[in-house]
């Protein structure tokens, strides 16, 4: 369960930006634990187009215990050329395995898609 998150909020074009997710581990199927996954990051414009991405986890599967809470720090490199102003970031996690997203669920356990939209993220000159 995605708990929050940090955004800079001096993050600037052609420099890093470092993020920060929360996440608590909340009734994970067992089946889930044999599996590796990832978290991703993209960084998306008013377009929806992806401008940066980060991805990676950095706690072993075998180490998900019910409520555990994760922070997770992700370095995003800002394009040189990226136009100041508000983004969105999508965020979620997937299966190295086959690349398959696990699906996201709402407070009453139903399927809201494939990944949580953050933001507005504010990136400046």
């Amino acid at each position: 369960r995605l708990l929050g998150y940090d955004w800079p909020s001096g993050a600037r074009q052609g420099e890093t930006a470092a993020l920060a997710t929360y996440w608590a581990f909340e009734d994970v199927p067992a089946a889930e634990r044999s599996v590796q996954h990832s978290l991703f990051n993209h960084l998306l414009d008013a377009e929806g187009r992806k401008v940066a991405q980060r991805d990676g986890f950095g706690l072993p599967e075998r180490h998900w215990r019910e409520g555990l809470v994760l922070a997770q720090w992700f370095e995003l490199e800002l394009p040189a050329g990226l136009p100041a102003g508000e983004y969105s970031l999508l965020t979620g996690m997937y299966r190295l395995s086959d690349l398959s997203r696990n699906r996201v669920l709402d407070p009453a356990g139903q399927d809201v898609g494939d990944s949580i939209s953050l933001g507005p993220l504010p990136v400046g000159h």
